[in-house]
């Protein structure tokens, strides 16, 4: 199963603390030979002067998904790492139809420009199908054209990481990342030390929680999650939040090959099948309804046979958002 991940602000205790396999980017310590010939073997169009410059300038610039994504080294290195990480396809093979989904007109004019002006009109046919498959990935966002975010990472002006983050009301949520696969290997390491810095945002912007996304227990690539503490995990039937490493342990006791069961158990006498059952009850008497009135109305304020019809669907509701966040919706019904 997929549960989220959050972790809270303290974190940034880690930076002083050290955890296991923590690199700091100290630009003093990286052998100078090393990151030289990096720097000149990946500059792109960048100028040799202002590569080979010392000391190395490390800027981490906050930019709109969209302003971002039409910088044509962003989706080269995205699909550099896709290929050396993930073993994706090369984004020469066309895979699919160019596909802007719901694009707006100027963006489309503005993104195809760039690819025009980037690439030969060989491959711009393969080229355009795989940016709208990147754009669709993390560029594209249900809310507006300023809810996604990406950290761009450059050293001297050429790009080594981005950071896709989501800023949300209560905090910050880390979507995804890519970064040049040799440079972590060889020079720092680039995930965790982009998780620290992203902590650190959260700082300086007063934002309370950091989410890391969806953990997946038998999933090692993401077992690195539970390395930073104190963090929480978001019981999946519940939806109440758990301390991670006691949701660590009970996921290996209860559910050791599904890796998927209850972890948060409010009252342990009492059995989770009683104990959810409860919950629903409870968060179906307050699920707040749209009926066409003046005010909202409660399922106990409908007369008997409203209520029979409507409770099948406020349960099956609140089963897929989760007794919390039901009570906080307002569900329209027609």
């Amino acid at each position: 199963g997929q549960i989220v991940c959050k972790i809270q602000r303290d974190l940034l205790k880690i930076a002083q603390s050290g955890i296991e396999g923590q690199e700091d980017m100290n630009m003093d310590e990286v052998p100078k030979d090393a990151m030289r010939d990096w720097l000149r073997e990946h500059r792109g169009h960048v100028p040799l002067s202002t590569v080979l410059r010392t000391p190395y300038n490390l800027t981490i610039t906050t930019l709109t998904a969209h302003e971002s994504s039409l910088q044509a080294d962003v989706h080269q290195l995205y699909f550099q790492y896709q290929q050396e990480v993930h073993n994706d396809l090369n984004p020469l093979t066309e895979r699919e139809e160019i596909d802007w989904s719901d694009a707006t007109k100027d963006y489309i004019e503005k993104a195809s420009s760039m690819l025009k002006a980037t690439y030969p009109s060989t491959v711009l046919p393969s080229m355009t199908s795989s940016f709208t498959a990147f754009y669709r990935f993390l560029v594209e966002t249900p809310f507006n054209n300023n809810a996604l975010y990406h950290q761009q990472y450059r050293i001297n002006n050429v790009l080594v990481a981005v950071g896709v983050v989501d800023v949300v009301p209560d905090g910050l949520s880390s979507v995804y990342a890519f970064y040049h696969a040799k440079f972590s290997k060889t020079i720092c390491s680039l995930g965790k030390w982009m998780i620290l810095q992203e902590i650190d945002y959260c700082r300086k912007n007063n934002l309370r929680l950091y989410y890391l996304g969806y953990y997946i227990h038998s999933c090692s690539k993401m077992r690195y999650k539970i390395d930073y503490q104190p963090s929480q995990l978001l019981c999946p039937s519940t939806f109440r939040w758990v301390d991670a490493k006691e949701a660590q342990a009970k996921l290996n006791e209860e559910s050791p090959e599904r890796h998927c069961c209850t972890l948060y158990v409010s009252d342990p006498h009492i059995s989770l099948e009683t104990q959810e059952e409860s919950h629903k009850d409870e968060a179906v008497k307050h699920v707040s309804l749209d009926v066409g009135l003046d005010s909202v109305v409660t399922i106990d304020m409908l007369h008997e046979n409203g209520q029979e019809i409507v409770r099948p669907l406020l349960e099956e509701f609140v089963k897929h958002t989760g007794p919390d966040l039901s009570r906080r919706c307002i569900l329209k019904l027609v």
